[in-house]
């Protein structure tokens, strides 16, 4: 009785492993403290190493001050290798928001046999800091 308890945990806990390896997903900002400054762009690359995944998805998220509106663009780059990347975006995302509400939007990017995906950069074109800034990128086979 004790050996089929441990092979049948066994085969579960490889369900689980196989399970948990079909997906991915990496949080670059997490929305407690994370912004942008106005009329800014932070460049601080962000690389997801996407191997066998053919589509990655990334959501972006984040809040203006009340009574303030404008729009916030993400650029993504593809790498063959992980050390060159794409000069032109592989996507944008380009969202518009209007007072404290959050501004969610998600798109869903090919890669392709690309080795890794990277978030080239954020652009806030706003005259105003945005907050609460979530950024999360995921692949799931």
């Amino acid at each position: 009785m004790k050996n089929m308890i441990l092979a049948l945990v066994a085969i579960l806990l490889g369900a689980v492993s196989a399970t948990a390896q079909n997906h991915i997903s990496y949080v670059v900002y997490d929305g407690v403290t994370d912004g942008i400054n106005a009329t800014s762009t932070n460049s601080a690359p962000a690389t997801l190493q996407v191997g066998d995944y053919r589509v990655v998805s990334a959501l972006l998220s984040y809040s203006l001050p009340a009574g303030t509106n404008g729009a916030v663009t993400m650029e993504l780059v593809r790498s063959p290798d992980g050390t060159h990347w794409e000069i032109t975006p592989v996507a944008t995302l380009t969202l518009t928001s209007t007072g404290t509400s959050v501004t969610n939007g998600m798109t869903n990017i090919d890669v392709g046999a690309a080795h890794s995906i990277q978030i080239k950069r954020i652009i806030n074109a706003n005259t105003n800091n945005i907050t609460n800034l979530i950024v999360v990128l995921s692949a799931k086979k």
